[in-house]
């Protein structure tokens, strides 16, 4: 959206950089590979193989973002597309697949152990950042909020 000139900025997780936005790292999100507890059964989480997990759907989050294409899917695996990470949890967390999702959203079922970590496809932790494109002046409005997140924390009189 931000490329196509939707809008002015954008707040995203950012795996990889295009030369023509401006970016400012806001925070780093762990984002745990993760299955339920009753589908994983009696079998060791660090057991679990490609092939093994590719037996259940992986369920993913469709990117809204028409110019960036999923990224993270296990080719051999069936998928379940979702239209946000709460249904993404709901049904991983009922068992019916596996995949990522952040941590401070699944902490709670990490310490209970309804939720079980992966090692499988290793650990991903996402910068979180704010960008701009770089050929675009901001607006009174756009500029204070990019100012607040580059540390100028006063308010224009």
């Amino acid at each position: 959206m931000l490329l196509s000139e939707a809008v002015d900025m954008a707040i995203f997780a950012a795996p990889t950089c295009n030369a023509s936005l401006d970016y400012m790292q806001i925070t780093n999100m762990d984002v745990p590979l993760v299955i339920s507890g009753g589908l994983l059964g009696k079998v060791a989480p660090s057991s679990l193989t490609r092939a093994s997990l590719a037996q259940h759907p992986q369920i993913v989050v469709k990117s809204s973002d028409a110019q960036s294409p999923d990224s993270g899917l296990l080719s051999d695996a069936p998928k379940w597309f979702v239209t946000d990470l709460q249904a993404k949890k709901d049904l991983i967390t009922s068992g019916l697949g596996w995949g990522r999702l952040p941590r401070h959203m699944i902490a709670q079922e990490l310490t209970e152990g309804v939720l079980k970590p992966l090692p499988t496809l290793g650990d991903i932790s996402l910068s979180i950042c704010l960008a701009r494109r770089g050929n675009h002046h901001l607006g009174l409005v756009a500029s204070h909020i990019w100012n607040y997140f580059d540390g100028d924390h006063s308010f224009p009189a």
